[in-house]
Order: structure tokens, then C-alpha cells, then sequence
């Protein structure tokens, strides 16, 4: 009869205790706020510190400097060059114009010489142009040469040496005194961390009883000053990188501006060679230097292509104003580069041809 006795009804809920409502946080759950221990949440370990780019190191330093000084050695070099070659460039010029005032120079020029047994009368008929004019042009550009190799060698040095000796002493002056206050803040910070590790060890070795709290507060403050000496690295990092960057941007504009004043310069004298520019009659006259063996006969015939160029009023590679553009483009190059032979897309040299007969 007793296991067949029905079961006592449950409880109604009026009747049960009441509950502990549970918060709905999940950093802080129902055994945390149960929990004496409740205040370890207080303990909140701080972001990491941000990732650091790319570190130059002391050698990468020591390489910089090495480049900056190379750069700044070469640099007078170009200027000690320029100004030689403006110094050579007046002396050319200055000769050509002593053999332009020579009286062979500046007398008409005879058609040709007598014959045997001809009057001497009959030979200074038709009297053609004297080569002074034509000379004292030559020593006109080259006056103009070295006016310009001047003009580079002192922009060179305003424009770039200046600049970058002032932009590097600032740059080593900014390194030193980083590197100075990142050795100071390392060893502060490296005190510090000593401390607290020589702490930690006495009160391991010294409680009886394990304080879970102030084993936590104290691996906090560790890893505060351990994350602080990281960011301390990372932005020493990031200091010197962008110091050494700003350095190389200083040098980049110095560059343009050379660069551009170069070129603004060449081409300057680059349109000497264009219709109107005052030297069409020399460049007819002249040889194609730059011109293969088959058009000019180098090496063969001599004077053929220089004759037919008078004579018609052409040069190798083209004629009338687009061949004096040619040229002028071409002794562009020529007077850029010193010694490498350049020749615009639309004429069809041979390159390796031109640089062998200009060295023959």
C-alpha cells in the first residue's frame, strides 16, 4: 500500500526561497560576486603596445652616414668638375677667337687657287665669306659653355651641397640625442622592472599563506613596466625611422631641383642648334660625328659628307630645320653626358658605329 501511495506535491513557488538573481554580465558571473575574492576583476591588464616597423639598427645607422658622406664627396666633385669645365670651355673659346682676329681669318675667302701662269688679279674675283664669323660663333658657345658650367657648378653648391650639410648635422644631432634618451629611459625602466622582480621573489619566499590578490596586482605591475619598455623600443624605432626618412626626402627635392635645373639649362643650349638660334650656318658646315661610316665616310672618304652637307645645305640624318633640331638634340647629349654617344629614336645609326668613329 505505501508504494502505491501517491507523491508529495511539489511546493509551490510561493512557497521555495527565494533565488539569487545571476547577472547577465560575463565578466562578472555569480561565482565572481559569491566570491570574497571579487575584487581581483579590478585588475585589468592593458593593451599591448603597438607593433614596431621596420628598426634601424646601429650598423644601418653607421651605413647612412657612410652614404650621406660619399654623397656629399661626390657632390663637390661634380661642383670642382663643373667649374674646370667652365674654366676649359672660356679658354677654348678664348683661343678660337684669337684665330678668328688672325688676318687669314678675317680676309675674304678665295674661291680657289690659282693656276699656274694665271694673274694674281684673276684669283680675287667673286671673294667668298671669311671663316672668322663662323669662328667667332664657335667661341661664342663655347663661352656660353662655360658660362652654364658655372652656373651648375654654383647651383650645386647653393642648391644642394648647403642643404644637405645643414639636413645631415641636424640628422646626426637627432640621433645622438635619441639614442641618449632611449639609453636613460631603457635603464630607468629596466631599474624598475629589477625592482619589482626582486619583490616578487621576497614575497614568494617570505608569506606562509599565498595572497592570490597581491600575486596578481603585482604581475600587472609587471607587465605594465614590460609593456612601457616595449613601447619605449617601438618608438625609438619609429623616431630614428622617421628622422632618417625625412633626411632622405631633404635629399630627393635637393635632387629634383639639380635635376631639373640641368635640364633647363641643356635644353637652353640645346635650342642654340634650332632655326633662329644663331648657329645653322655653322651646323651645315659641320660633320655629323654622330653619323654612321656609309653616310659620312668616316674613315674612307674623308670629307664627302661634310662637303655635300655645305654644299647642299644638309646634314646626315636629315635636312633643313628638322636635321639642325637632330643636332641640336644631339649635341644636347653630347655635352650632357661627356662621352656617351646619343641619338634621337627617329634616326636609324648604328650607336656602337657613332661611338667608334667619334673615338677614332
Amino acid at each position: 500500500m505505501a508504494a502505491n501511495s501517491p507523491p508529495p506535491p511539489s511546493p509551490s513557488p510561493s512557497s521555495q526561497p527565494p533565488r539569487r538573481p545571476v547577472p547577465a554580465s560575463p565578466t562578472c558571473s555569480y561565482a565572481s560576486t559569491a566570491n570574497p575574492l571579487s575584487r581581483l576583476s579590478q585588475f585589468t591588464f592593458p593593451a599591448a603596445p603597438r607593433p614596431a616597423h621596420a628598426v634601424l639598427t646601429k650598423a644601418d645607422l653607421q651605413s647612412s652616414q657612410a652614404a650621406y658622406a660619399d654623397l656629399l664627396g661626390s657632390a663637390k666633385a661634380l661642383r670642382v668638375a663643373l667649374s674646370g669645365l667652365g674654366l676649359s670651355a672660356a679658354a677654348f673659346g678664348s683661343a678660337l677667337e684669337a684665330c678668328a682676329r688672325l688676318k687669314e681669318a678675317r680676309a675674304d675667302a678665295l674661291l680657289g687657287p690659282s693656276a699656274d701662269g694665271a694673274s694674281l688679279a684673276n684669283s680675287f674675283h667673286a671673294a667668298g665669306v671669311s671663316t672668322a664669323d663662323n669662328l667667332l660663333t664657335v667661341a661664342g658657345l663655347q663661352h656660353l659653355l662655360a658660362n652654364h658650367g658655372q652656373i651648375l657648378a654654383e647651383m650645386v653648391y647653393t642648391a644642394f651641397e648647403l642643404p644637405l650639410l645643414h639636413e645631415l648635422d641636424r640628422w646626426r644631432t637627432v640621433v645622438e640625442d635619441e639614442q641618449a634618451a632611449y639609453k636613460r629611459a631603457v635603464g630607468t625602466q629596466s631599474r624598475e622592472i629589477q625592482k619589482l622582480e626582486e619583490d616578487g621573489l621576497r614575497m614568494y619566499r617570505q608569506q606562509r599563506r599565498r595572497d592570490v590578490a597581491q600575486y596578481r596586482s603585482h604581475l600587472v605591475a609587471m607587465t605594465q613596466n614590460l609593456d612601457g619598455l616595449t613601447a619605449t623600443h617601438a618608438e625609438h624605432a619609429r623616431t630614428l625611422l622617421r628622422e632618417s626618412q625625412d633626411t632622405s626626402a631633404t635629399i630627393l627635392d635637393a635632387s629634383c631641383s639639380l635635376a631639373r635645373a640641368e635640364v633647363d639649362i641643356f635644353e637652353s643650349l640645346a635650342r642654340k642648334g634650332w632655326t633662329g638660334g644663331g648657329l645653322e650656318e655653322v651646323l651645315e658646315k659641320g660633320r655629323d660625328l654622330f653619323a654612321s661610316e656609309d653616310a659620312t665616310g668616316v674613315g674612307r672618304g674623308g670629307g664627302t659628307a661634310g662637303a655635300a652637307s655645305a654644299h647642299g645645305g644638309s646634314v646626315a640624318g636629315g635636312s633643313g630645320d628638322g636635321s639642325r633640331a637632330m643636332v641640336g638634340r644631339t649635341a644636347f647629349w653630347w655635352m650632357q653626358t661627356g662621352t656617351r654617344a646619343w641619338l634621337d629614336k627617329s634616326t636609324t645609326h648604328s650607336i656602337s658605329i657613332a661611338t667608334t668613329s667619334v673615338q677614332a
